[in-house]
């Protein structure tokens, strides 16, 4: 019996700390990510580019007509840190890296076009849907 309070009590405690460290390490994280993003997007002076772009593009606006209607509650996740377990899960680091430097040089039509594959294939209509809410949340701020 002292052995199992000796051994369990301590496995417990490790195992608890493992999970609040889980917690805080993913909201961090996804914050981090988002400000690095958005100061790099400001620094860079494409900012304002890529809202004009917004505007322009009529299948944008389109998404961003549709995503508004979504009643939240319906949606796999909610928040940045939901959906940065989300992506973890289904991309390989070396896919997220390469996403990051191809988005970051300038994007093409084709390149677009198998981003969009890519995440098509990896995530549900859900899940998409999710990220595109929180996308338009991120971008109304």
């Amino acid at each position: 019996m002292k052995f199992v309070k000796w051994i369990g009590i301590p496995l417990v405690m490790i195992v608890i700390i493992a999970l609040i460290a889980y917690k805080v390490g993913t909201a961090y994280v996804s914050d981090q990510v988002a400000k690095q993003v958005y100061d790099s997007l400001e620094e860079n002076g494409e900012l304002h580019s890529i809202m004009d772009e917004v505007k322009r593009n009529p299948k944008l606006e389109e998404l961003l007509s549709e995503v508004e209607t979504v009643d939240d509650s319906t949606l796999p996740f909610s928040t940045k840190e939901e959906a940065t377990k989300v992506l973890m899960k289904r991309f390989t680091v070396d896919e997220i890296l390469n996403i990051q430097s191809r988005v970051s040089d300038g994007i093409s039509i084709e390149d677009e076009e198998e981003l969009v594959r890519t995440f098509e294939e990896k995530l549900t209509e859900e899940e998409l849907l999710a990220l595109k809410v929180i996308a338009l949340k991120e971008y109304q701020k």
